[in-house]
């Protein structure tokens, strides 16, 4: 793990701000820098920009990254701030592991920095690394029972500022309205309300104009080039007609499961919302930083028997496996067939063994 963060990270924050345009580096990041500069100097995005698949939200949210004079500039401002994202999530992790344990608590301190999600999100600028300690620290906050104005108001900021991309945090908002009560249910509907007002002041087109273009846009999705997911899964049946609804109906029965739990043991509820969160849309294999929350659940449970001497075997297995497929080399993902789709395979089993654990467990931590 030492070997693959120090090989990794380094490696990863040098492409993603010097290597040359072209070679595979800063690809969502020059996206994301054209379509605000279009989107702030009133120009049309949605149906003009091919890849501007965002709300109109997150182009405010991302204002203060990318809205720099040139894409150079935005590229070391991304690689300064990813490298102080990964501090902080290093730091959550750390705690999450609630280990007195030295080796334990190194453990957990690598598993962001050897991921090969965590590469990839360095290397072509994607988000994953800032919505990680987001959703965690927003979410944590939100579901402590001493509770104040000022805890849920900076929970849902940064909950709202997760909202950056939607396709990975909303499954994560269950858990903030329904742990949260009223104030976060409130004030992130509220805050993300505001900043959708704030980006379509800056378009002719009216509000209810630019939401239908957003829509339209991020349900042209290539299903093939993604996996582990509703909409590959579909896409693959040629059942691409029913995307949405599927989507929704998994949305909604997450929903319906963390009401019911929303009293039980915190980390768990984030555990389930994070593999939903990967299942239930479009997904590529960078957005596989999701798998660190059910990780961090899993080796809780695993200290947690230690702790009461016993040995939790399956919770330990469970962390074996999706260790060793998240620190995996990445190319394994394009390896010729079959080798791909074996390992596609047999970390989706892992990861659905993962959840019905988490499912199953969510019983007695609810009861207490």
């Amino acid at each position: 793990m030492i070997g693959a963060a120090l090989y990794r990270v380094p490696v990863d924050l040098w492409r993603l701000a010097f290597e040359p345009l072209g070679h595979g580096a800063s690809t969502d990041l020059k996206k994301r820098f054209i379509e605000i500069h279009e989107w702030f100097a009133g120009r049309p995005v949605y149906g003009m920009v091919e890849s501007a698949d965002y709300p109109p939200a997150s182009y405010v949210i991302l204002f203060p990254l990318l809205f720099w004079p040139t894409l150079e500039t935005a590229r070391l401002v991304a690689a300064l701030s990813m490298t102080a994202a990964l501090a902080w999530l290093t730091t959550v992790m750390i705690k999450a592991s609630e280990s007195q344990d030295r080796a334990l608590r190194w453990f957990a301190a690598l598993l962001p920095l050897s991921m090969y999600a965590t590469a990839a999100n360095i290397r072509i600028g994607q988000v994953g690394i800032y919505l990680m300690p987001l959703l965690l620290v927003g979410t944590l906050l939100l579901a402590e029972r001493e509770r104040s104005w000022k805890k849920d108001l900076v929970g849902s900021i940064l909950l709202t500022a997760a909202l950056v991309k939607p396709t990975l945090s909303v499954p994560f908002m269950w858990i903030a309205f329904f742990r949260g009560g009223i104030r976060p249910m409130v004030m992130i509907p509220f805050l993300y309300v505001v900043l959708t007002v704030v980006a379509a002041s800056f378009q002719h087109s009216s509000l209810p104009a630019l939401v239908q273009g957003w829509l339209g846009q991020s349900g042209n999705v290539e299903f093939n080039t993604a996996h582990a997911n509703v909409h590959t899964w579909l896409g693959m049946a040629g059942m691409e007609q029913y995307l949405l609804p599927a989507s929704l109906l998994v949305l909604l029965a997450a929903g319906a499961w963390t009401w019911w739990y929303r009293r039980g043991d915190i980390w768990i509820l984030l555990g389930v919302a994070a593999i939903v969160s990967r299942f239930w849309s479009y997904h590529r294999w960078y957005d596989d930083i999701l798998l660190l929350v059910p990780l961090v659940t899993l080796l809780r449970m695993v200290v947690t028997r230690q702790a009461a001497g016993r040995a939790d075997w399956v919770a330990m297995a469970l962390v074996v496996l999706i260790w060793g497929f998240g620190i995996a080399p990445a190319q394994v993902l394009s390896a010729p067939p079959p080798w791909s789709d074996l390992f596609k395979a047999a970390k989706t089993t892992t990861w659905l063994a993962t959840l019905a654990l988490l499912l199953v467990r969510a019983r007695p931590a609810a009861a207490r």
